[in-house]
């Protein structure tokens, strides 16, 4: 089972390992700038030690307030990233990375890195399983409307690499009110929305 963590000060290596050690599929996580920027990363590489690095670089020291949201996975849905190429030092644009989190688009990117300065972005984070064939169809049946009304020539629902990617790609067309009444009803797993104009929003309870 994935796990999501929402830390409110900067975490210690010891709870970064703790989740890692159960969760070695590769680990994602954004946290809001003191420049009020959301700097996102993900891959297998992302070691506890380089995180640390990378929000100390932010001018964080331990005990420090932060606004962090952190996933490790373990895969359910989707293919487990290869080391080689699932690097967020040097992201791959061809790489499906089923690392969490996904960034909510329209037009199903899936980068390993970003930086976000707008209002209107959003991270998906998830824990749990979801029933990908049912998000697929939603996903197929979203492309067929967007395809005849003349957009999205070649989205493909087969290119979506898991259910949380799948979510996010709907989520983004039908709205987070779809997201909201969906997250709802999906009792056994666990959300995180992570954005500059919400900050952390927690659905389902997890760690804090």
């Amino acid at each position: 089972m994935c796990v999501i963590s929402c830390f409110k000060t900067v975490p210690s290596i010891e709870d970064l390992e703790d989740m890692t050690e159960q969760n070695p599929h590769g680990n994602g996580f954004s946290i809001r700038t003191k420049e009020n920027k959301i700097e996102f990363f993900k891959g297998r590489n992302l070691s506890p030690e380089k995180i640390l690095e990378i929000i100390k670089n932010y001018g964080f020291n331990q005990g420090d307030r932060v606004e962090f949201v952190f996933h490790a996975r373990i895969t359910s849905h989707g293919a487990t990233c290869k080391e080689s190429v699932c690097d967020f030092e040097n992201p791959n644009i061809n790489h499906v990375c089923g690392c969490h989190g996904f960034i909510i688009s329209k037009d199903m990117v899936n980068p390993q890195r970003a930086t976000i300065q707008d209002d209107k972005t959003v991270i998906l984070y998830h824990n749990g399983t979801m029933d990908f064939s049912k998000l697929k169809e939603y996903a197929k049946k979203i492309i067929e409307i967007r395809t005849k009304h003349g957009s999205d020539i070649g989205l493909d629902e087969k290119n979506l690499v898991s259910d949380t990617h799948a979510l996010s790609f709907v989520v983004a067309n039908l709205g987070l009110e779809f997201f909201r009444k969906f997250a709802e009803k999906e009792t056994s797993s666990k959300f995180c929305l992570h954005s500059l104009k919400n900050g952390v929003e927690r659905f389902n309870g997890f760690q804090e």
